[in-house]
């Protein structure tokens, strides 16, 4: 089936926001009131299967910390935001509205490329063990004010070591961040940590991967590639891949993001990955989207994040609704709370507001979150059937 044909058959039309007000207005449409469905994704148990440490802090922690960072720490992030937005920024000195416009980039940003410039700043304040693991408790923490039941979180420990932490100590550090805080939350919240490589340094791939094979009975749930998908494809990395297939360790991969179809069946084909990050264009190959589908490989979309870096022109056309009522496990996730100025309630009304979702559309999203997650089945069952059955009664 050639491309213009499945964009025919999957694509969702082409609308804007005037045409979505008068449809919320049609009296044969009735809608939901917003605080209806604030207050029903309020309720509704969710997860988080796709959320970057350093893409999430909160902004007046991250204005807080930069002030312990020098000028010559700053000057290369400074220089790339003036590069990318033509702004000059003072990092260790600005506002907290000012770092705001330059880190929040969301739609001032017009490829993926420029939504990356601010992991450039959020770095320079993750280099040190204390930093490090107040982030990863707030982000736990703002998760569960959302009412997330369960979260896995991704980094990539070889962007710590600038102040010279050790890897095992990076990575002890977020995976004893995580529990802790954890701990503290009722009812209870469930975590799992995602390491990553980079797709442009196969060296450092390889590292990653031991670093998460070693760490797999204390909390690593899977490995990850991210980065440009553009000429650093999956098979690139085969001998990582390998050390975490030997070690029966799961895999999810950046794929259908920067990249189209071909990206895809690399990640599936050649490094077996079970879960897709994003996974947005895979209706541009029709063999592709049916396999998804039949072999129920989880899609893990980012529904802001996807605008924000034209990976799709608008949240009106984004795909994700439309495959999740073609039966692709489609999974909600914020990907960078802080970039895309973001919560994961959030990316649930938009689903709800851009895409005319139901009720039961936000649910089938919640579930596929449940049976997508990369605990172990024993510990994971009775949490999953106990948030399943809340879903099901809202």
């Amino acid at each position: 089936m050639g491309k213009n044909k499945m964009d025919e058959q999957l694509g969702p039309q082409e609308e804007t926001l005037a045409d979505l007000s008068r449809a919320d207005l049609d009296p044969d449409r009735p809608r939901e009131s917003v605080e209806d469905i604030r207050d029903f994704i309020r309720k509704l148990p969710k997860t988080e299967l796709h959320i970057h440490m350093d893409g999430s802090l909160r902004l007046s922690t991250l204005h807080e910390l930069l002030k312990d960072a020098t000028p010559v720490e700053c000057q290369k992030a400074e220089h790339a935001i003036f590069s990318a937005f033509g702004e000059h920024v003072c990092l260790a000195s600005c506002s907290e509205d000012a770092l705001g416009r330059v880190v929040a980039v969301g739609d001032r940003a017009q490829n993926l490329e420029q939504y990356l410039v601010p992991f450039a700043v959020t770095l320079l304040v993750l280099q040190d063990e204390e930093k490090i693991r107040r982030v990863a408790r707030e982000i736990v923490q703002d998760a569960a004010a959302q009412n997330v039941r369960h979260l896995e979180l991704r980094f990539a420990p070889l962007l710590h070591e600038e102040h010279g932490l050790s890897l095992p100590r990076i990575v002890e550090t977020v995976l004893k961040a995580l529990q802790s805080a954890a701990e503290e939350i009722n009812p209870p919240l469930t975590t799992g940590l995602i390491i990553c490589g980079m797709r442009h340094d196969v060296e450092g791939t390889i590292v990653a991967a031991e670093l998460a094979c070693m760490y797999k009975e204390a909390g690593v749930v899977a490995f990850d590639i991210a980065g440009p998908e553009r000429n650093n494809p999956p098979d690139l990395h085969l001998a990582a891949f390998k050390i975490i297939q030997n070690h029966m360790l799961r895999v999810t991969v950046h794929a259908g993001e920067g990249y189209g179809p071909r990206s895809i069946r690399s990640a599936i084909y050649d490094v077996t990955a079970n879960r897709l990050g994003h996974g947005t264009r895979v209706y541009q190959d029709g063999d592709l989207f049916r396999y998804v589908v039949n072999t129920r490989i989880p899609l893990e979309m980012c529904l802001s994040s996807n605008v924000h870096t034209r990976t799709v022109h608008s949240y009106q056309t984004h795909p994700l609704l439309t495959y999740l009522r073609r039966g692709v496990r489609v999974t909600l996730n914020t990907d960078n709370t802080l970039i895309s100025s973001t919560s994961i309630s959030d990316e649930y009304e938009k689903v709800w507001r851009y895409l005319r979702a139901t009720k039961d559309d936000l649910k089938m999203l919640a579930i596929n979150g449940f049976n997508s997650t990369f605990q172990d089945y024993e510990t994971a069952n009775p949490m999953r059937e106990e948030n399943k059955r809340i879903i099901k009664s809202l």
